[in-house]
This record gives structure tokens, sequence and C-alpha cells, in this order.
């Protein structure tokens, strides 16, 4: 038996449409402040189970200071949408964030799947992407970690879509994700500033296509900056696949092993760990290892393993206000990049 896990905010929001439902209250909810004294609940909870609230069409706001109307039927809620998550991989449905996204979705009353193929599946070809989308049609689609050329395609639709992480910068398309530039210069920074001079960053093959991403592109200009010369060494192409990352990660040790590597996605972090404890080099005494996601396995690691965290919550919360603004008739195609943190953890060190 499945069980949904619901959020502080989610257990709030029931209890307070319950009060609704009960008359506590005339045709106003109480703002966020005086909720938080009367139920002792901190209010950035409470506003996020006003949030919810109002995409269940519970309550209507009007305006900046002004309290919330309430619908006590809920008959304001709009009309629900058909929409698609475009998976980059199976896992990603499996992900903290995706659960998130599809409780809310469909706390708000619309209806929420993922894609039966993946991009990743579909080798991220753009007329097969086109191929599926047109035989599988939805009111809104979120392509996941998608390549450029895609994105570009779903911007040109008719039909609203909105990005979520992939290399939505520049492209006329809604999107969302952590904003891990910074971050990544940073921890480069830090690496160099220990005596790295070898740094290797791993990320996935589409981001390298055409041209380079703009993550990749600050990290190389980053090393330039240092005098450290950036090219293949720095900045491989490799297939995104298991054996791919393992040929590629092999030919390193032929001739001159990196001091670095930074990893996109645990699932290759965890590869490359392996693969160093095969080769008997002890993290980070011998090399460091830095991975540019967090991930739930790493709670289990001791020392935590060094990555760039990012809250999920305004993620999922931008996306699901943009649906929202969608079902009104309001699109937009504004993009946002939300907050991340370098962890250090125990696998960075000194050269």
């Amino acid at each position: 038996m499945a069980f949904d896990i619901l959020s502080p905010s989610e257990q709030v929001a029931a209890h307070l449409r319950q009060l609704i439902q009960q008359g506590q209250w005339g045709a106003q909810l109480p703002g966020t402040p005086a909720l938080s004294r009367e139920t002792g609940i901190d209010r950035k909870t409470i506003t996020g189970a006003i949030q919810i609230l109002e995409q269940q069409g519970w309550l209507i706001s009007q305006g900046a200071g002004r309290p919330r109307r309430i619908v006590r039927t809920g008959a304001a809620q709009p009309t629900g949408l058909r929409i698609t998550i475009l998976n980059y991989e199976e896992r990603v449905r499996h992900q903290l964030y995706a659960h998130q996204l599809v409780s809310q979705l469909q706390a708000a009353g619309h209806t929420v799947s993922y894609s039966k193929r993946s991009l990743v599946e579909m080798g991220m070809q753009l007329d097969k992407v086109i191929e599926y989308v047109q035989d599988n049609p939805a009111d809104v689609w979120i392509p996941t970690s998608a390549s450029r050329d895609i994105l570009e395609w779903f911007a040109r639709q008719p039909f609203p879509s909105i990005a979520l992480f992939g290399r939505r910068r520049g492209v006329n398309i809604a999107g969302v994700g952590p904003d891990k530039i910074e971050t990544l210069c940073s921890l480069t920074e830090q690496l160099i500033g220990w005596g790295h001079r070898r740094i290797v960053l791993f990320s996935r093959e589409e981001r390298h296509v055409h041209t380079l991403g703009l993550q990749e592109r600050r990290f190389a200009e980053t090393l330039e900056a240092h005098g450290i010369h950036t090219g293949s060494y720095s900045l491989p192409r490799w297939q995104s696949t298991a054996a791919g990352f393992n040929a590629c990660l092999d030919s390193y040790f032929q001739v001159t092993p990196p001091t670095a590597l930074i990893i996109e996605e645990s699932q290759f972090f965890v590869a490359a760990l392996l693969e160093l404890s095969r080769r008997g080099m002890r993290v980070p005494e011998q090399i460091s290892l830095f991975c540019t996601d967090d991930d739930l396995v790493f709670e289990m690691c001791d020392p935590y393993v060094s990555c760039i965290s990012w809250p999920s919550e305004p993620v999922v919360n931008h996306i699901v206000k943009w649906v929202q603004h969608v079902s009104r008739g309001k699109i937009s195609r504004k993009q946002v990049h939300t907050p991340a943190k370098i962890v250090e953890g125990g696998t960075i060190g000194p050269v």
C-alpha cells in the first residue's frame, strides 16, 4: 500500500481547510501573523499552507497586504490541466522534488503523469521527442534537464511549457532550477587555493553539444583566470553511460591523473568512488571528489560527501504557481534561478 507523506504546509493547509468548512472565520482569512499566533505554527509554514489553499481555490488573494477572501466550496478552483513531466531518465520520478511536485499539482486539481519514454531513452534526439509529444498530447509540458535544441522547440509550440533544469538560459521558455554556476566557481577557486591544478569537471554529453553550457564555460574561465589551461582534459566529452564514464575515468589514470574530480549526479559520483577504491586511492588525501548535486544516499556517508545542495521547495513552489497562472490564462516565460550552496563535507581537501 502506498502512502502520501504530507509536508508541514500541506498538513496545516488541510487543518485550515477543515476550519474554513466549519465556519471558523467569516468572509476573510486572518493574516499570516494572526494565524501564526493563534496556532503556534511558524509563519513560513503558514504562508506555504495559504498558497496551497489558494491553488485549491479555497482562498482568493485581494492584493498585497490585504486578507484573503474565503471561498467555502472551493468553487474558485481553476479547471484542472493535463500535465506531463518529460523525464530526463527513469529515476527522475523517484526524486524527492518530483514527489513534492506531483503531490502539490494533484492537490491543486491537475492530472499529472510522467512520460512513458525518457529523454535518455530517446537519445536526446529532437525528432523522437517531437514524435512522442505529438502522439501524447497534454495541456502543459515540463521537460526535465533537456538539451537546448529540445527546449527551443518547446518554446515555439502553442502549448505552455516550463523547463525544469536543463540548458534553459537564453531560451524563450519559462524555467526554474538552482543557480549552481557561482557555487561551482567558488568551489573551483577553493580547490585552486588548495593547490589543485588538474581539476576535471564531468558533465553530461549534451552540455557539450554545439557550444559548452554556461556552467562549463564559467568553470573554464575560472581555471584560465588562474593560468590553468583548459580543454579536453578539464572538460572531457564522454558517453553518459556507466561504460562511457568508466572508460573516460580510466583514461585519466594512464598518463597524468587529476587531483580533483567534480562530477554531476550521484550515480556517477558513486561510480567514481568505487573506481578510486579499486585503484587503492584515498579520498581526499590523494584525490578530491565533489558532486554537483546532493542526494539522500549521502546521509549515510561518514564523512558527508562534498557537494552542492539546494532546497527543492522554491523550485516546486514556482512550478505550481506557474501552472496555476496558466490555468487562468496567464502564461509567463520568466526564468527563476533558486539559491544553491556548497556543503564542504569530507571528500575534498588540499593537494
